[in-house]
């Protein structure tokens, strides 16, 4: 092997390693850039689960309120037609007495 044999596989022995390095660094490089986009990728499916998650609780919590103020207003409503009818009896017992078409079973009612 002459001498100038002996330094061109040196050198290219040193190339091939310096290609290789930087063959290894590319590799990482994508290989840093990949793992960054599909850690970005799971946050933002992440944050949208999340957000729909949030937007039905927010759902469920209106029409349980919505129900609960329908249950209120049917309450009330019940409880004014009571007093109404009562109101109502009342004033028809009260117009039959001073009319002075009162009969014993008006008589009665107006006892209770």
């Amino acid at each position: 092997m002459s001498c100038g044999e002996v330094w061109m596989e040196i050198f290219a022995h040193k190339s091939f390693g310096r290609n290789e390095k930087e063959r290894r660094r590319r590799k990482d490089k994508e290989q840093e850039k990949k793992r960054r986009k599909n850690n970005k990728e799971k946050n933002k499916r992440k944050v949208e689960v999340e957000k729909e998650r949030k937007n039905e609780k927010e759902e469920k919590r209106r029409k349980k309120d919505k129900q609960e103020k329908k249950e209120r207003r049917k309450e009330k409503e019940e409880k004014r037609r009571i007093i109404d009818k009562e109101e109502e009896e009342s004033l028809h017992v009260s117009f039959q007495t001073t009319n002075g078409r009162c009969d014993e079973s008006d008589k009665s009612k107006l006892q209770l």
